[in-house]
Formats: structure tokens, sequence, C-alpha cells
């Protein structure tokens, strides 16, 4: 099936015809993204997917685990092999299949292995698909960032923080006091430069929020949250501004020439966008505060 992900195009498939078959119910959000022509373009990214009964594969002998984590993705295990690049192990929750995906450095020739038996294998398939399109894009001058993102006038606008810092909240409160603006994406939007502009664009990951929207909007400004018991605004340039980036994007913290790629574009998005700060507490006074930063009239 093809799918069209922030004008990338994703090609997921399967000679098995129990996967093949399943692709939508497995990845209902990815439907609004789904292209009905065979693109004319080549493929970000060609993935392919199979099915086994065992609940583990065997990984190569000199794989070493770099990272791990158990987070809104699962339970997530990261392991690099000279031989045959990265490999992924995921569990949807603690006691659920292990799914892997396994990936080359420029994510050329990625693999997914599932257990069909997993009640929640179209979660674990979902996570692995956008941990790898995480890192292909930071290839073609894009970047998938943690935030909650807004349009409104037809610009973006996103809230990055810690996890439970308010993100959503924040959006919520922007929706009430701006009626003509609509929530893009909760949870994964993607930063593109496109022609020299900064766009946003909806994907198929929203968190708990069912907001998976197949459409962009140039960068109005991006804004970090931080709990306060006051409200407060602060502007942001230079290597404050990329400080405040960094956290919330998606890169093997491993691989230097990812991070590479990764410092190259938060450079060119603090030079493009505006960037603030925002200390704060969950009421239309602080969504007020920001708006009235943020909006260019």
């Amino acid at each position: 099936m093809n799918y069209r992900i922030g004008d990338f195009n994703l090609r997921i498939w399967s000679s098995d015809h129990a996967i093949e078959s399943g692709l939508g119910r497995m990845l209902p959000t990815f439907e609004p993204f789904i292209v009905s022509t065979e693109p004319s373009e080549p493929s970000l990214l060609d993935l392919q997917l199979s099915c086994r009964t065992t609940d583990s594969i065997m990984l190569p002998t000199d794989a070493r685990l770099i990272e791990s984590s158990a987070d809104d993705l699962g339970y997530f295990r990261l392991s690099e092999s000279e031989q045959s690049g990265y490999w992924v192990e995921l569990r949807h929750r603690a006691h659920t299949s292990t799914h892997y995906l396994t990936f080359d450095p420029l994510c050329l020739h990625p693999r997914v292995s599932l257990n069909l038996a997993d009640p929640f294998v179209g979660n674990a398939l979902s996570s692995l698909i956008r941990i790898l399109f995480s890192q292909a894009i930071l290839y073609h001058q894009a970047v998938a960032i943690h935030a909650s993102a807004v349009v409104y006038q037809g610009r973006a606008y996103l809230f990055l923080g810690r996890s439970g810092t308010g993100k959503s909240t924040h959006s919520r409160l922007w929706l009430h006091a701006l009626p003509s603006a609509h929530l893009l994406n909760d949870d994964n939007p993607l930063l593109r430069f496109v022609n020299g502009e900064l766009y946003a664009y909806g994907s198929p990951w929203s968190g708990k929020t069912s907001c998976h929207l197949n459409e962009r909007a140039r960068v109005g400004a991006i804004l970090r949250l931080r709990q306060a018991s006051h409200d407060h605004y602060w502007p942001l340039t230079g290597v404050e501004a990329f400080k405040a980036l960094l956290p919330s994007c998606f890169a093997i913290r491993r691989s230097a020439a990812l991070q590479e790629l990764l410092a190259s574009h938060l450079s060119q998005i603090v030079e493009a966008a505006p960037i603030g700060l925002l200390d704060c507490r969950p009421d239309p006074q602080a969504a007020q505060l920001s708006i009235s930063n943020l909006i260019i009239s």
C-alpha cells in the first residue's frame, strides 16, 4: 500500500497475504494518507513486512544495545550491528509480543517482522514506522517533533515541552480563544523546508487525540512550555532557541550522522521561525499571553 506523509512517499508491502490484506485494519490512522494511484516519484521508504509465529528473533552476534526506554512508543530496545545496521525490538505493553525492525544507517532497506498473534500488532507496527520515518526524513531537510500544533489563519503554531507540561491543554485553550483555529496534530507533527519555507505537516501519529490530518501550513511560531505558578513569555534566539527545540526531536543519539543532520536542520529552523519560551499555568490567561506574543497581525 502507498502512503504520502509530509509530502514523502511511503510504500508498505508484504508477500504474506494476511499482512497485505490487513494493513488498513492495523493502521487506521494512516487512512487519510493513502495514495490511490502509483506515485510518480520514488518512495522515501520501501518497507517490507513479514510475519512469524515465534516470539523471538536471534539478533546478530555483534549487536550491542545502545538505547532502551518505556514511553508512548512502547517498550523499546535499540541495538546496533556493524554487519546489519540497527535493530529495534518493540513491545506495545510489558507482557505482549515483541516485534522487530531492522534498517541500515541510510534507511534504504528496512524490514519489519511482526507477530500477528499479538492483539496490539497494529499499535506496534505504527510505532515502528514512526521510529523509522523519523530517522529517514532527516536526510531530506525534515524533522519529526514531539509537539501539539494548531493552525490559525493559515499558519501553524507548535507547542513543545516535557511530557505532562500541558501541550495539549495549551492547544485546547488556543482553540477556545480562537474559534477559527483548528488542531493539526497533537503529538508528532513534522517540520519540513519546502523551497526555502518552513512548513508543519500533520501525521498518522497524534497521541491520544484523534487528529490525523493530511495537510500542511507554514510555521508561524514555535513555543516551549514550562509549568510555573505565573505566566511569563521570553523570545528566544540563537543557542537558546536551538536548546529549546532539541529535546523534542527524534534522532538516534548514538548516530553521529543523524545528530549532525538534526543539528543542521534545527539551526535553519531557528533562523526561519520565531521561537519562544512560556512559563505558564494551564489557564486562559497563559493562552492569551502566547497569542499576543506569537501571532503577527
